[in-house]
């Protein structure tokens, strides 16, 4: 009996706190971040736009700083209306590798403990519940293919490329594609980008509670880099 009635606590517990998130969520107004764009970019290096320069140039291992930044955005269908919810984190690492032709590896890793949103009680479920950041702290982008670069763009033209990899997300791993744009700087890389994923491929079950609030399973990734040269 005592078993049984743990059992049912501990189910209650969690309803609670998912039906808890939920209903503040959608009792309650939020705002969406930006969507990051390299005319948003602020280079804390006060860098300058490079003038063209030979993919040699640039050669070598980039290295992400601490301007650097990642999050979600997600939609959700809720009893006040269809909403975009966004959430930040700046505990961003990883390195580029560059060679004279392509864009041959590149690694970032993502701390999910600090994600933060504007609504404190959804955080607390989307990291307690649904990414379980006790057991996976980190979200893994890890290029699997070399991508060639034809040229350098002129001085203040972004490049965009397509750069495939995997992603590694509450303990499973998956193919996907980074959609970058990118500009160089005095001595700075400045890039932004997005990986649009699933959340049921990565055993992450959106919320759905008929009548309160459906999040849709497309979820999008977002990121700014700024590349230092090692």
């Amino acid at each position: 009996m005592k078993k049984k009635l743990l059992i049912f606590g501990s189910v209650v517990v969690v309803a609670l706190v998912v039906g808890g998130w939920l209903i503040y969520d959608n009792l309650s107004s939020t705002t969406a971040d930006t969507a990051f764009t390299l005319d948003t970019v602020k280079p804390s290096s006060g860098s300058t736009v490079a003038a063209p320069a030979g993919l040699a140039d640039f050669a070598g291992t980039w290295t992400a700083s601490d301007a650097s930044e990642a999050g979600y955005r997600i939609a959700e269908d809720t009893a006040i209306g269809a909403q975009i919810v966004t959430a930040r984190t700046t505990d961003v690492t990883g390195t580029a590798e560059l060679t004279g032709e392509s864009l041959s590896s590149t690694k970032i890793t993502v701390g999910l403990a600090d994600l933060t949103s504007d609504q404190g009680l959804r955080d607390t479920a989307v990291r307690g519940i649904y990414l379980k950041t006790d057991d996976f702290p980190t979200a893994v982008f890890e290029q699997s293919t070399p991508v060639p670069i034809a040229s350098v763009p002129a001085a203040g033209t972004p490049l965009s490329i397509s750069v495939p990899g995997n992603l590694t997300l509450k303990g499973a791993t998956q193919p996907v594609t980074a959609e970058l744009q990118a500009i160089a700087g005095d001595g700075v890389v400045n890039i932004v980008g997005t990986i649009v994923l699933k959340l049921t491929d990565f055993g992450i079950d959106p919320p759905n509670i008929p009548g309160l609030a459906t999040v849709k399973d497309d979820a999008t990734i977002e990121f700014k880099l700024e590349l230092k040269r090692q």
